[in-house]
């Protein structure tokens, strides 16, 4: 090795090079500074001499690369058909509303029954006064219907309570009837459906009352002939 090394630098000497070899070496290589770092750069042909590392192909999403069709006014749904409101009602005036059917007497009130100058078969029901005012109340058997419809010509005013539709009598209904001045002319309990009362000639207001409902009617006596009021509840 020694030897090759001896044969290197004899050529070099001979051709006169080692002067410049020496040269390059210094400029390639200055000499450190004391107490400083020297740093050295790599040699951009070195650098453009290195193999570049292998790009890595960037991979696409995988997705509809297809475009989107543009859509045209005729190929859209036709709209839904819009709903009309339906027309407003027929307005009834009050002639054409239906009129409330006529409550029938039960067959027991007839005028044949009321105008009977028969005596009733039975003293069932007694004659009371208030402050002076006849009157008698009942109704719920045969016979003091019977009796009733014998007294009822003697009395101007004469009551009936019923439920409406079904014609069925109620009973246990209290009785207030004012006079003209408002004053309290009557008060009773009727025992059944019919109550009779004999009142001076005049106009009264007739109050009854049953199952928490009251009702008001007016009543007004010539003394000519018997006045009926019939209260109906639901």
């Amino acid at each position: 090795m020694t030897r090759t090394r001896k044969m290197f630098w004899t050529m070099l000497a001979l051709s006169g090079s080692v002067p410049a070899l020496a040269d390059a070496q210094q400029s390639s290589y200055p000499p450190p500074v004391s107490g400083e770092i020297q740093l050295y750069s790599r040699p951009l042909e070195e650098e453009q001499a290195a193999p570049a590392l292998p790009e890595t192909p960037r991979r696409l999403p995988d997705a509809d690369t297809q475009p989107i069709p543009k859509l045209r006014y005729e190929d859209l749904p036709p709209e839904p058909p819009l709903v009309s409101a339906p027309p407003p009602a027929p307005k009834t005036r009050y002639e054409e509303l239906p009129q409330p059917a006529t409550q029938a007497l039960p067959p027991d009130l007839s005028e044949e029954a009321a105008s009977s100058d028969w005596s009733p078969p039975d003293n069932l029901l007694a004659i009371q006064h208030y402050r002076g005012i006849p009157y008698v109340s009942g109704g719920v058997g045969e016979g003091e219907r019977a009796e009733l419809n014998a007294l009822s010509s003697r009395f101007n005013l004469r009551l009936l309570f019923a439920m409406q539709g079904s014609g069925s009598y109620v009973a246990d209904v209290r009785v207030n009837v004012l006079d003209g001045r408002g004053e309290l002319a009557l008060t009773a309990q009727s025992k059944g459906p019919w109550f009779l009362i004999d009142l001076p000639p005049g106009t009264y207001t007739v109050e009854a009352e049953t199952m928490g409902q009251a009702q008001r009617q007016t009543a007004r006596l010539d003394g000519a002939r018997q006045t009926r009021l019939n209260f109906y509840w639901r």
